[in-house]
C-alpha cells in the first residue's frame, strides 16, 4: 500500500515538473520571438532611415552624413527638444532657441564617441552629431565640468550668443543645462576646418584666397567686439575653431565660450597653457586678465599662421620645439627678406607689397603693449586693400 502511495506522489510530481517546463519552454520561445522581431525592426527603420516624427521611411541615400544635405524638421514636432523664443530688439523679430535634453545629445554623438569629436581645447570638446529621427547634422561642444556657473547664468549667456547674427560666425541654435552638464549646440556647415585644409595633404591656398579667409576672421572680430553690446571676447583664435565651405568662405567658432565661466576675466579661468604659450599671451599671463586686446594679439599670429603655413609651435630640423611668434622676429625687424618666412609651397607666387603690409599689421597686433595694438576696425581696412 506504501509502495502505491509513493508511487503514486512521484507521478503527480513528475507530470508537474514536466507541465512547468513545458510553460516554461513556451514563454521563452515567444520572448525569443519578440526580441527577434524588435532587432528586425530596430535595422529596418536604420537601413531606411525611418523617421518616427514624419511617419514615412526616407531614402538611405539622403542622410547628411553622406551628401550633406539637412532634413530640417520643425523643431516643435521633436519630443526631446524644447523651444526658447528670444526677443530680437534689432529688427522686432524672434529668434529660436532649442533646449536640447542630455540624452538626445548622447544618441547624436553615441555617447560621445571619440571618433566623433573634432577636436578639443582647454574649455571642452567638440563634437559632429547626427539627431535622432530628424537626421540632422549639429556641432555639439561639452563644456568641461568643472564650470559651477548657475543654470541661469549659463541660459543668459546662451541667450547672448543666440543674438550673434554674422556670415562668418557659427550660429548657436541651443543648448543643455541638465545637472552638472553644460552643451551648446551649433548649426552645421559642410565644409573642412582651416587646420586640416591648411596643414593636412590638400592642394595648397593660394595668397588671394588666404586673405579672403583673414578678411572673414577680421570681419568677425569686428563684429563681436563693436556691433555686439556687450562685446564679445573670442580668446584663442585657432585653425581648428574656423571652417571653411566649398568656396572656401570662413566661419569662426567657440566664440563667446570663456562667458561661461564665472572666472572668465581671471587668470585662473580654465584655459589650456600650453595653447596660451603657443599664442604668446603675455599679457594675459603678466596683468592676469583677458581683454579684446587679447584677440588682437591672437589675430596677429593667426595672419602669421597664414603667411608662414607653420603652426603657432613648430618643431625645427634639430627636433627643437619653436614658437611662431619668436621665429618670425628676425624677420620682421628687419623687412629685407620676408619671402624666406611666406609658405614654400606658394612658390613665390605672392603679392610683395602685400606681404610687406600683413607682416607689418601682424607686427603691430603682436605688440607686448597692449594699449598700442591697432583697433579692429582699421585691421578690416587694411586687409580688405590686400584682396584683389
Amino acid at each position: 500500500m506504501e509502495i502505491c502511495i509513493s508511487a503514486s506522489i512521484w507521478f503527480r510530481l513528475t507530470a508537474v515538473a514536466v507541465a512547468l517546463y513545458v510553460v516554461a519552454t513556451f514563454f521563452l520561445f515567444i520572448w525569443g520571438i519578440r526580441l527577434r522581431l524588435r532587432f528586425i525592426l530596430h535595422n529596418w527603420k536604420k537601413l531606411t532611415h525611418y523617421n518616427p516624427i514624419l511617419g514615412v521611411p526616407e531614402d538611405s541615400n539622403s542622410s547628411p552624413l553622406l551628401n550633406n544635405s539637412n532634413h530640417n524638421v520643425p523643431a516643435q514636432k521633436i519630443s526631446q527638444v524644447k523651444i526658447l523664443h528670444v526677443n530680437d530688439t534689432k529688427d522686432s523679430g524672434v529668434q529660436v532657441l532649442r533646449v536640447y535634453t542630455y540624452q538626445s545629445l548622447v544618441d547624436a554623438t553615441e555617447n560621445f564617441l571619440s571618433v566623433r569629436c573634432m577636436y578639443s581645447d582647454g574649455l571642452g570638446q567638440v563634437f559632429i552629431g547626427q539627431m535622432v529621427g530628424t537626421l540632422e547634422v549639429v556641432v555639439i561642444r561639452r563644456l568641461k565640468e568643472y564650470t559651477h556657473q548657475s543654470v541661469k547664468g549659463f541660459v543668459d549667456e546662451a541667450l547672448l550668443l543666440s543674438q550673434v547674427t554674422h556670415p562668418n560666425l557659427s550660429k548657436l541654435i541651443g543648448y543643455c543645462a541638465e545637472q552638472l552638464n553644460r552643451l551648446l549646440v551649433y548649426e552645421y556647415v559642410p565644409g573642412i576646418s582651416l587646420k586640416d585644409r591648411l596643414h593636412g595633404n590638400f592642394t595648397c591656398l593660394d595668397w588671394n584666397t588666404r586673405m579672403k579667409i583673414v578678411l572673414g576672421i577680421a570681419r568677425a572680430l569686428e563684429y563681436l567686439q563693436n556691433t555686439m553690446k556687450p562685446p564679445i571676447l573670442h580668446c584663442f583664435i585657432g585653425l581648428s575653431d574656423i571652417w571653411l565651405d566649398g568656396e572656401c568662405s570662413p566661419k569662426l567658432s567657440g566664440f563667446g565660450v570663456i562667458r561661461m565661466y564665472p572666472s572668465r576675466y581671471d587668470v585662473n579661468c580654465p584655459y589650456d597653457m600650453n595653447r596660451a604659450y603657443a599664442y604668446g599671451l603675455t599679457d594675459y599671463h603678466l596683468a592676469g586678465k583677458l581683454t579684446l586686446q587679447c584677440d588682437i594679439h591672437g589675430f596677429g599670429l593667426f595672419l602669421l599662421e597664414m603667411i608662414s603655413g607653420r603652426k603657432p609651435v613648430f618643431s625645427l630640423e634639430d627636433g627643437s620645439r619653436q614658437q611662431l611668434s619668436l621665429w618670425v622676429e628676425p624677420y620682421l625687424d628687419d623687412k629685407q627678406n620676408l619671402d624666406e618666412m611666406v609658405d614654400q609651397r606658394l612658390q613665390g607666387k605672392f603679392d610683395k607689397e602685400g606681404l610687406y603690409v600683413a607682416c607689418e599689421l601682424a607686427e603691430a597686433c603682436l605688440n607686448q603693449e597692449p594699449s598700442r595694438r591697432p583697433l579692429i576696425s582699421d585691421i578690416v581696412k587694411r586687409i580688405e586693400g590686400l584682396v584683389r
